[in-house]
């Protein structure tokens, strides 16, 4: 299948409306859009009128109401929308430490923020993981599907571009 790519020239200039409307004018033309990958949510705008500021409780507000907004356009397009954001400052002892996962509470200044959305899966890696190229994938939302009790071992491949890979994954950690 075909993978389309829409980039906006500056940071915080594409508000929902903005992907509402990119998805309405590609479907007219290419047929039902799959699946949206927005980089990243905290430069992203609710496209709701209203003015949000900078400190914390704004910055909070403006990306839950993303969020909501985000999964209204999904819905109403039947299609999937995927995004990313940071943890907050998160103490060296928590991330750095391979017994310990972040949660949704280290999402950066909202922690509501996973409310709206159906699944949600934090990426955490310590400073040794890092140099292995491996990283362990804790499931905090998984609507209709049981949440998995340990966090899911991945190997990665950042030097060829890749997030994920899959035949040293099996390797290192699924293969009996």
């Amino acid at each position: 299948r075909d993978i389309f790519i829409h980039a906006y020239e500056q940071f915080n200039m594409a508000s929902m409306m903005d992907i509402k409307n990119l998805i309405t004018d590609f479907e007219k033309i290419n047929g039902h859009v799959d699946l949206v990958l927005i980089d990243y949510l905290k430069h992203l705008q609710p496209g709701d009128g209203i003015k949000y500021g900078y400190d914390t409780q704004a910055v909070k507000m403006r990306k839950e109401n993303t969020a909501e907004k985000m999964k209204n356009v999904a819905v109403e397009f039947g299609t999937r929308i995927v995004t990313a954001d940071q943890a907050d400052d998160v103490p060296i002892e928590i991330w750095n430490d391979p017994k310990k996962i972040m949660t949704r509470h280290n999402i950066a200044g909202a922690k509501n923020l996973p409310d709206s959305f159906s699944f949600m899966f934090i990426g955490n890696q310590t400073r040794d993981e890092q140099k292995n190229n491996t990283m362990r994938i804790s499931v905090e939302k998984f609507r209709n599907y049981m949440i998995p009790p340990e966090p899911i071992h991945i190997a990665t491949n950042y030097k060829y571009g890749r997030f994920y890979d899959h035949q040293r994954t099996v390797q290192l950690f699924y293969d009996e």
